[in-house]
């Protein structure tokens, strides 16, 4: 099973949503929202997208229940080893915490293993983007 996680920059997901945005608004009279784009390849791909409001922070705590609601809600035998791809920031993936919960998922056997890759800041260019 491989999950690709990435999020989309929040300067095109600010609401509302104009062509031309009228050079009298400020940024501060938009709302930020935030969206997370999930891949899940096991012998085909399912898209999952997370849309979440500005008081939900982007952080560990969103890429750990990105992956902790893929593997909850998998219908079939979870496969041996989880291939993880996710973006190169240490405050939402890079972290003892994140690394934590993957090292759990091996502890109690869900997964054997687990492979993390990381692609280079802002060039990733990969399924997702």
């Amino acid at each position: 099973m491989g999950l690709i996680i990435d999020g989309m920059d929040q300067k095109k997901t600010l609401l509302p949503h104009f062509v031309h945005t009228p050079k009298h608004l400020q940024e501060e009279y938009f709302i930020q929202f935030h969206l997370v784009g999930c891949m899940v390849f096991n012998g085909k791909m399912l898209p999952r997208v997370y849309f979440t409001a500005p008081n939900i922070h982007n952080e560990l705590n969103l890429t750990i229940t990105i992956i902790h609601d893929v593997i909850s809600h998998w219908s079939s035998n979870l496969p041996d080893v989880l291939y993880l791809q996710l973006g190169n920031t240490f405050c939402e993936n890079k972290n003892q915490v994140v690394f934590g919960y993957l090292n759990m998922l091996v502890e109690l056997r869900i997964f054997q293993k687990i492979r993390v890759g990381f692609l280079l800041v802002r060039h990733t260019h990969d399924h997702i983007d």
